[in-house]
């Protein structure tokens, strides 16, 4: 059961994060086509798969078995989160045309 509450509070914690990493770093001109595009990724890897691999696995492993087993991807996500985090802030610096943070903080000019 703690595998399983551990899994559901990364699972939904990952929802804001990746719908705020889209918003602030795609280019308003194709912002619509990020966002289509983050849903569609959600819903094909997760909300559709999820219940067939779950009951897959309580077949072969038992109820309990395989709501211990499916946390384990939202501990993955939150991994592939915690990787991307390394690069965020020098994305965002990039597309603000800064490329240092020492840059941003004493900028020569004033980005238009």
């Amino acid at each position: 059961m703690l595998a399983l509450a551990v899994g559901c509070l990364l699972s939904a914690g990952s929802a804001g994060p990746a719908a705020a990493m889209v918003a602030n770093l795609t280019p308003a001109s194709v912002a619509a086509t990020a966002f289509a595009t983050l849903t569609l990724a959600n819903s094909l890897l997760g909300l559709a798969p999820g219940p067939a691999v779950t009951g897959a696995l309580a077949d072969r492993f038992g109820l309990l078995g395989a709501l211990c087993i499916v946390p384990l991807v939202a501990v993955a996500a939150t991994l592939v989160f915690l990787v991307g985090r390394h690069w965020y802030e020098r994305d965002l610096l990039r597309l603000a045309g800064l490329t240092t943070k020492a840059e941003a903080e004493h900028p020569t000019e004033v980005p238009s």
